[in-house]
């Protein structure tokens, strides 16, 4: 994951000392995070809210969940969040996500994922697949 937002908050004090061009590329990756979560944010709050309406249990795992730990919330860049429901409740989110303007751009065993403008979500049923962990393994050469 990209951590140029990081940078730029760790140098702030730094303008005139670090050359122009990198500091304003980190600036722009700075605000570029913080702008692009925001909206991330948003849009899984109102995700949120619907599938609560709709007494779906939920954990949102990986990035999404660990970002509470930076010293910037919104600083955690991530390609995706990532939700872990039941079997049973993957139907009703999937019709939420669509309602909500989502396409589903990938529908498989291992995960189904959606797409909304640059935000994109995937749902799990379970965080370990056997068989994608088998076809994994057997690739592997030592």
């Amino acid at each position: 994951h990209q951590i140029q937002g990081i940078l730029f908050k760790q140098c702030k004090g730094y303008n005139g000392i670090i050359p122009f061009e990198p500091y304003s590329e980190l600036k722009n990756a700075y605000y570029n995070t913080l702008a692009v979560n925001q909206r991330r944010l948003s849009v899984f709050g109102d995700i949120s809210v619907a599938f609560h309406s709709q007494q779906i249990a939920y954990i949102p795992v990986k990035g999404h969940s660990i970002a509470q730990y930076y010293p910037v919330p919104l600083l955690r860049t991530m390609g995706d969040i990532d939700v872990l429901l039941s079997t049973e409740d993957r139907l009703k989110a999937h019709g939420i996500l669509l309602q909500s303007g989502f396409q589903n751009i990938v529908h498989e065993d291992a995960e189904w994922e959606y797409k909304k403008g640059e935000i994109e979500i995937e749902l799990h049923d379970r965080l370990e697949y056997e068989q994608l962990a088998q076809h994994r393994f057997e690739n592997y050469q030592l």
